[in-house]
């Protein structure tokens, strides 16, 4: 019985052993703990799952923390950690599975460098309950090349020119709940957008972005943006011409959003995008959606003796051949004439193609103003190029 007794307590006192030895392995930062200390952590203690946690109201950051475990970096008080070496990244990720949550970070680095940056295989990085501000020209805020993972609650603030915030090369994740602004007063920003993606699959949930550039580019992207406020052009002066949306080849839905813009248009997208219950705001002579699809739009129409002279061409925003259409004649609602066309091979300038229409004596005089259009069916006219029309009186 006693052995026994013996044994048991000896299993209690061996598993808080084990769970203490645990919980010791988490490293707190105090304004005493040197950049060293942190490395030195990270290097021989440190464990998968650990936590790296600051304490203070404030802490300068020496030097680049490179996190090569997949730990949480965090702070229950929101910890200001500010930076300011030149040429470094203020976090550089080594690994897969890492969270930043509950910070404030100030960035004043510079050099096309990062506040936290990644490279190579995927990395599983999320990023929480943070605010980011960044003083400095030439950053890319957050720069991960593969990224999984999401921006929750946070706030991106750009007090600086020719800096982004997210840079991607394939992202999976969502921007929830969060805010992105670039600073006015600072002329243009010179960058083609703060957000800078390749491929993204992942959406844009109630949060707002508020930049004199474009808002975000991505070559493919595959989602929704819904609940959200989008305005390029905060500095009217020094603005951009800018997309608030720019995504060629992408597919998905754009709902119950506000998106402004100053000087372009609000959307630059496929039909395979689709918007609704949206509002829209474009510059002056930019329509607010331009589809990226290959349309024919119209140059001219010219008489010549008893016929029409119609000529287009296969100009849109991507290089492809046109779908087959129908060029119509109308006088008011009256349909006049309508000639099948074939698809026309893209280019990038000139005519392509000149159709001979005739139109009833009546009406092949300067009392009536006629209309050449160019009709693709099950196409939203909304969504057309708007010289797909062209009126003319003679």
């Amino acid at each position: 019985m006693f052995k026994k007794n013996v044994l048991v307590i000896f299993l209690v006192f061996l598993f808080f052993t084990v769970i203490s030895s645990v919980a010791a392995a988490d490293y707190y930062v105090d304004n005493n703990t040197k950049h060293s200390d942190i490395v030195n952590w990270m290097k021989n203690d440190a464990k998968n799952g650990d936590n790296l946690i600051f304490t203070g109201s404030k802490y300068d950051l020496t030097d680049t923390i490179t996190v090569n475990k997949s730990i949480d970096i965090k702070s229950e008080n929101k910890t200001q950690i500010n930076f300011n070496k030149k040429n470094k990244n203020m976090f550089k990720v080594a690994v897969s599975g890492v969270n930043f949550e509950g910070l404030s970070l100030n960035y004043h680095g510079s050099d096309y460098k990062s506040v936290i940056y990644a490279s190579g295989a995927f990395k599983k990085i999320n990023i929480k309950n943070t605010d980011i501000k960044v003083t400095s020209s030439d950053v890319d805020t957050i720069n991960i090349g593969k990224w999984l993972g999401n921006i929750t609650n946070c706030k991106i603030n750009i007090e600086s020119q020719f800096s982004g915030a997210l840079t991607s090369n394939v992202w999976t994740g969502n921007i929830v709940n969060s805010k992105i602004i670039t600073g006015t007063g600072l002329g243009t920003q010179h960058v083609d957008a703060i957000i800078r993606l390749g491929k993204w699959k992942g959406n844009i949930i109630n949060s707002e972005i508020y930049t004199n550039s474009s808002c975000a580019i991505s070559a493919e992207w595959k989602g929704k943006i819904t609940g959200s406020k989008i305005h390029c052009g905060i500095d009217k002066k020094n603005t951009y011409t800018s997309y608030g949306l720019f995504l060629p080849g992408s597919k998905g839905t754009i709902t119950k959003s506000t998106i402004k813009v100053f000087r372009g248009s609000a959307l630059g997208i496929p039909d395979e995008v689709k918007v609704s219950n949206c509002t829209l705001s474009s510059g002056k002579k930019y329509p607010n959606i331009n589809r990226f699809r290959s349309d024919l739009v119209i140059d001219s129409v010219k008489k010549s003796g008893k016929f029409y002279k119609v000529s287009f061409s296969n100009m849109a925003f991507v290089i492809a051949d046109s779908k087959p259409c129908t060029l119509v004649i109308k006088c008011g609602n009256k349909i006049l004439k309508k000639v099948n066309v074939k698809s026309l091979e893209g280019v990038m300038e000139g005519p392509q193609k000149t159709i001979k229409v005739a139109i009833p004596a009546k009406y092949a005089n300067k009392k009536y103003t006629k209309t050449a259009i160019i009709d693709y069916y099950n196409v939203n006219k909304e969504y057309n190029r708007k010289n797909n029309q062209y009126k003319f009186k003679f």
